[in-house]
């Protein structure tokens, strides 16, 4: 029988995704392979933890080096920095979104407006 490399980081994302379901549809969206999803859901879990790896693109390249160890230096490589980045700049417009709508529920006296995904 064959033994499948990537079975431990699907499990890791069955077991412990739910609650960021959000991080894991971005990162599924862009292209993030599956052991570096499971990576940064091993190491930041939310949405809002990923969010805050970095002020900028340069940021959040250093932090692929260093957090994941991903060097630029094949096409491979970048083009997975590359998802990762695009997965960031989603979280960051996602997380914007969402406060802005709680805040907006929070001052017309409002229960959370929920979004799509949020409803799934």
């Amino acid at each position: 029988m064959a033994v499948d490399p990537d079975q431990d980081d699907r499990d890791f994302i069955a077991e412990n995704m739910d609650a960021a379901a959000d991080l894991q549809f971005i990162l599924s969206e862009t292209g993030v392979s599956l052991h570096r999803r499971a990576a940064i859901a091993r190491r930041y879990g939310t949405l809002r933890k990923f969010n805050a790896i970095g002020v900028d693109r340069a940021q959040l390249r250093v932090a692929c080096l260093q957090d994941f160890a991903i060097p630029q230096d094949t096409l491979e490589n970048r083009a997975e920095v590359a998802a990762i980045v695009a997965a960031w700049e989603t979280a960051k417009e996602f997380v914007a979104k969402e406060v802005e709508l709680r805040a907006e529920a929070k001052v017309l006296g409002q229960p959370k407006i929920l979004q799509s995904h949020d409803n799934q």
